[in-house]
């Protein structure tokens, strides 16, 4: 039977999003969640952590856009001269290819976040990535190394088969070469690691648009067996929204993973819903 982890990003980001979360994990088929240290409604996403036990929890460690949980003056080659992170993954990576960036500041950022998590009492199931820096080769042996520390069992690993000529590629051509350049990254990273990621990614390419018909589109090429991943975006409106740049129709994606067709598909198809929590206990 294929094991199904439907992982909600952005988690604490903003009261919008938190709440579009928790909605599809409790009417949809969210299973698990992660939360930003650095988000602006990092508190409030808490809150909603202890209102709803059954969301599997991990950390979305984060390195650009959001302000950083240290003081600025300790990562300095981290932000920008008001103390906030670079504006953009692009901008990081720029930097990170420049060899500008400190690595020993980027460990102690990334380890307070995850302090910061487990200071309020939530258990860690996995670790991912904002924008996905966390797959910069030497930016992978950190979080490796801090999920030894905090016994943190999984990690996600965005590796996904690119479609280049599929009918939904067109106009994304752009994100499909990301994904190129990505899955490079995922794949020397799967090599290496010790930690459990799931056996099959799906969500980049849709990344903030997984509206209800790419969702079926997914659902529909899933393998029939291991643990698969969908990364997702949900939340609702709200107005002025701080990332309106971003271009993601949040409230799109609530209404794809509460759907009742979406539902009947996984019924239907013999897909059990799990979470990261699930994986690590396959591995033990």
């Amino acid at each position: 039977m294929l094991k199904l982890i439907v992982n909600a990003d952005d988690f604490g980001i903003s009261k919008s999003v938190n709440e579009g979360i928790v909605e599809a994990h409790l009417n949809g088929i969210v299973t698990s969640a992660s939360i930003m240290a650095n988000g602006r409604a990092f508190n409030h996403a808490v809150k909603l952590c202890y209102d709803n036990p059954s969301l599997d929890i991990g950390v979305h460690l984060s390195l650009v856009e959001e302000n950083p949980v240290l003081a600025p003056e300790m990562i300095p080659s981290l932000v920008n001269s008001e103390g906030h992170f670079h504006q953009t993954s692009w901008a990081f990576a720029h930097k990170y290819l420049a060899k500008t960036l400190n690595l020993d500041e980027i460990e102690n950022e990334l380890d307070a976040q995850i302090m910061r998590v487990l200071d309020e009492g939530i258990n860690i199931s996995h670790v991912d990535g904002h924008q996905h820096l966390h797959m910069f080769p030497h930016i992978f042996d950190i979080v490796g190394k801090l999920c030894g520390k905090y016994e943190i069992n999984s990690v996600r690993i965005p590796l996904e088969r690119v479609r280049l000529f599929s009918k939904q590629s067109r106009g994304k051509k752009f994100r499909a070469l990301e994904q190129i350049v990505l899955n490079y990254f995922c794949r020397k990273a799967k090599r290496k690691t010790i930690l459990n990621t799931p056996d099959h990614f799906f969500g980049f390419f849709y990344g903030g648009q997984l509206d209800k018909s790419h969702l079926m589109n997914i659902l529909e090429k899933l393998p029939e067996g291991g643990f698969s991943e969908i990364m997702c975006h949900p939340g609702k409106n709200h107005t002025p929204n701080p990332y309106d740049h971003w271009n993601y129709n949040w409230k799109d994606e609530l209404d794809a993973l509460t759907d009742e067709d979406v539902r009947g598909v996984i019924n239907s198809q013999n897909i059990e819903l799990a979470s990261y929590k699930d994986l690590a206990e396959r591995q033990s």
